[in-house]
This record gives C-alpha cells, structure tokens and sequence, in this order.
C-alpha cells in the first residue's frame, strides 16, 4: 500500500512509520504537562485555529523529511487523545476516572472476557460481534493488559487516518488533508481509551476510504474491491449507514465498467460486500447464545423513529421494562397503524441532519463556536458536492458524491437524536470528511 505515497522512496515509509510509532510510545510513557493534552482534547476555537494553521501547513511541505514529520505530529495527536483520558481521569457515559469502562464500554469488555475464559457472546454481545471477538484477540495478543491494548486501538487509528490524509493530501491538497486531520481527531477524542465498538468502526472505515482513492485513482479494482469490503465490515462492526454499501457498488458498475465486463465487476462487488455479513452471521452462530439476533437493539430505533422521530427511548416511555425481543413487531405495528407518523419521523431525522448547529458535524467543539465551524465545513460540502457532480465521469469525485449519496439515504432510518453526537455514523465518518475535502480541493 505504501508504493503510492507521494515522492517517497518505498524504502522510507516503514522507517517513516516506526519514527512515528516511537514517538507514540515516548509521549506515553513521559507524557507532557496535563494542560498540553487538555488543549488539544477540549479544543477551543483558538486550539482548532492554530492546529488547522499547522497542519495546514505542514501538508504543504515535500519531501522524506517533512513527510517524516507529518507522521509523527499525526501519531502524536493521537497520542495525547489518549493521555487526556488518563490524566485527566474524568468520568463520562462509557468511563470512569479516565480508565475504567463504564455502560455499553463495560459490557463489551465484558464479552471479550467472556469469549477469552471459554464462555458464548450473551445476547447482548451477540447483536454486534465482532467488536468483542477482536477485542479479545488483542487483550491475548498484549497478555491482557489493558491500557497496552487501549493503546494498540489508538495506534490502529492514527495509522488509519495517516493513510487517508496521505491519500487526501496527494489528490485534493493541504487544505482537504489538514481539515481531515482536525474532524478524525475532534470525533475520535471521544472514544480514545474506551472499549468502544466505533473504536474499530472508524480505523476501518479510515482504511476503506484509503484504498477506495486509490481504487479511483488507479483504476485498480483489486484495491476498490478491498476499499468496499473493509468498509463492510467495519459497518459490520459498528453498525450504519448501511446504504453506503449499495451506492458503493453502482460508483464501482460505472467506475470499472470500460476496463471489466459489467457483470463481473457487479459479482466481485456485492461478493466482498457480503462476505463481513457472513462473518458476523458465524460469529452469531458460534460464539454467541442461541437466541442472540445480528442488530437486534435496531428494533428501540425503529421504534422510535415510527413515533415520529421521538428516539429510542420512547418504548421505554410507552412500554416500561419491555423485553429487547419484543420491540420488533411492536414497531412494525405502529408503523402499519400510522404510516404518516413514521414519514414525518423520516422526515424529521433529514432536519436534524442539516441543522447548522448540531448536526452530521456536531461532534465538532462545543458552543457557538460549534455552530460557525459547521457552517463552514457545510459550505465545504456543498462545494464539493457541485464538484462531485461537474465531474462525476472522474473516479475519485464520483467516489466522494456516491457517498454522500449512500450516506444521506441512510439518514432515514437512522436518526441523528439517537446517533449520540454522531457516534453511529463511525463508519462513514472518515467520508465526511472527503466531502469536505473534495470542497476544500475544488
């Protein structure tokens, strides 16, 4: 993967990446003052001005040496994401005092454990699975200590976001890249040191969008092939925007379409994109409870999104202490009962999606400074998307506006009060972040 990297000798880049990784482990184990990482984690307007001026920056430099230097200070961000958790040592819904798992961060951990002492997935963990299983690969592969394996998810996701702002870098600028850098780190911070299934949503989401460019780039089906099915399994992995995957495999019909048959571009693709859905269907069977169901906590959403849009707590409201099985045909009941009802709830998941000030960027700071930054990377988007559709004929732009378009067709089903900041779009975040590229490259 490495051979595409722009104007390095294939020789450097390992040694590029070692540095960088180097000094990761340095910044953990003599980690700065306490107020160096509160910086750069609770990031103000003035923070996020002066890191976007760096980069900026910096991703304009060429060169063996600068690109050494963009790895490190990439790897060390992310670094002091994950130091903040431990000096800091706050308490928040998946955490506590910076280190211990807490709600559904716990119960992952917990499955993991499970898996590790010979014991079946319960139910709960049976309904996203393969987050746990490769949970407790890692706790083995680090003889069970679990800040070194927290720090191994930090570091697969520096790695992944560093490979995509390469590729953004090369094809859309310094501008693309460095605002890439800042929305990776503003929506990683918070699941930096937890147990978090969009820990591994995201890093593969990163890597989908990675060989997808150069899939577009290249005209490379092998790499847009393993573009579309990583970015399967990591909605596998943390669940989505799932209508990503088919829009996908049209961009890949049309994309490939002179260099290979139709019908064996069309095969190959929804063949990869089916294979992360067969694993998570094996994993449900084998290491799992009987009655364990692939996604099965959807049903609260679709329930609430039938009543208009009111969240998934609204079952709970409606039907106290009810039984996670039952929702289901509760929720198509209603849905049959007032079809209008559910129509307006789509409809209502759309404007939230748009708002300005709290929605697909809302994971951005916090305080009216949340509502300009949104504003701005909004008028991104839509630059890019104008961009994306004058030349849609082009790989890499058709790529960016057949995934926003799989995305957007997402929103209906799922809503963006229940996505918690964001946090379901995991997956897809890091093409959020393309289109604000294409805009920024335009």
């Amino acid at each position: 993967m490495f051979e595409r990297l722009r104007a390095i000798p294939i020789s450097s880049e390992p040694l590029n990446l070692l540095g960088a990784s180097a000094v990761y482990i340095l910044l953990l184990i003599i980690p700065p003052a306490p107020h160096i990482s509160q910086a750069v984690n609770q990031s103000g307007w003035i923070i996020l001005l002066l890191l976007a001026v760096y980069f900026g920056l910096l991703f304009r430099k060429k060169g063996a040496a600068w690109v050494g230097i963009q790895s490190v200070s990439v790897f060390a961000l992310f670094a002091l994401l994950l130091i903040h958790q431990w000096q800091s040592a706050d308490s928040y819904g998946e955490i506590v005092s910076g280190l211990l798992p807490w709600s559904d961060a716990s119960g992952y951990l917990g499955e993991a454990q499970r898996l590790i002492h010979g014991s079946l997935f319960t139910t709960w963990g049976g309904h996203r699975p393969i987050f746990p299983a490769f949970l407790a690969v890692l706790l083995q592969l680090t003889s069970r200590n679990f800040m070194v394996t927290l720090a191994l998810l930090s570091w697969v996701n520096a790695l992944a976001v560093l490979l995509v702002v390469r590729e953004v870098n090369r094809n859309y600028g310094a501008l693309g890249a460095s605002v890439l850098v800042l929305i990776a780190t503003e929506f990683y911070s918070r699941f930096a040191g937890t147990t978090m299934t969009e820990q591994l949503g995201f890093a593969l989401g990163n890597l989908a969008v990675f060989f997808l460019i150069i899939g577009a780039q290249n005209k490379s089906l092998k790499h847009a092939l393993l573009g579309l099915g990583l970015l399967s399994l990591a909605l596998n992995a943390r669940a989505g925007a799932f209508f990503i995957l088919p829009m996908l495999i049209l961009w890949m019909a049309v994309t490939f379409r002179p260099k290979f048959v139709l019908w064996r571009t069309l095969g190959l693709a929804i063949a990869v994109t089916a294979l992360p859905f067969i694993l998570d269907s094996i994993l449900v069977k084998t290491l799992a409870d009987p009655q364990s169901f692939l996604f099965s906590n959807y049903s609260t959403t679709l329930y609430g999104l039938a009543s208009g849009n009111k969240g998934f707590a609204q079952v709970n409201i409606d039907y106290p202490n009810i039984p996670e099985s039952e929702v289901m045909p509760l929720a198509i009941q209603k849905i049959r009962s007032d079809p209008a009802l559910l129509l307006r709830g789509m409809i209502g998941c759309y404007l939230d999606f748009l708002k300005p000030d709290d929605g697909v960027f809302t994971y951005i700071s916090s305080g009216s400074f949340r509502a300009m930054v949104n504003i701005f990377l909004w008028g991104l988007t839509l630059i890019g998307l104008a961009n994306g559709i004058l030349n849609w004929k082009e790989g890499i732009h058709a790529l960016a506006l057949a995934s926003f378009i799989g995305v957007f067709a997402s929103v209906a089903l799922l809503p963006p009060i229940d996505a918690n900041y964001m946090r379901a779009y995991a997956a897809t975040i890091p093409f959020t972040a393309l289109w604000v590229a294409e805009g920024g490259g335009a």
